[in-house]
């Protein structure tokens, strides 16, 4: 067991298929925080990166599938998507920054976010 949890740390890269497990409580940011927060003793310094499949809102002409997400989260699990603004924020105070986001013109609703940490010691 320790073995696999040694494998962990220090790779080049973590994917997160979705973060909305984070989604699914009444403090959805303070969720998030603390999921990434956990994540970063795994990075090694300037070489790791977190990839993440999500949702990034635009400022104008989201899509109806993002903004039908979007009321959904906020009925159901009193939530939201985000938008780049937001995910900054978020990342942020978990201690990490964007270093890019790939949106496919042919996508509806998903993106790929390239994160790194910024304050590793």
């Amino acid at each position: 067991r320790s073995e696999c949890i040694l494998s962990f740390y220090g790779r080049y890269s973590y994917y997160c298929c979705t973060w909305s497990i984070e989604k699914c409580d009444q403090k959805p940011d303070e969720k998030a925080i603390e999921i990434l927060r956990n994540l970063k003793p795994a990075f090694k310094k300037s070489y790791s990166k977190l990839l993440g499949n999500e949702c990034v809102l635009p400022r104008t002409g989201a899509s109806p599938i993002m903004t039908g997400l979007d009321v959904i989260l906020i009925g159901l699990m009193s939530s939201k998507e985000r938008s780049q603004a937001d995910w900054e924020k978020l990342l942020k105070d978990a201690g990490f920054q964007i270093v890019g986001i790939w949106r496919d013109p042919a996508a509806t609703y998903e993106n790929v976010i390239l994160v790194e940490s910024i304050d590793l010691s």
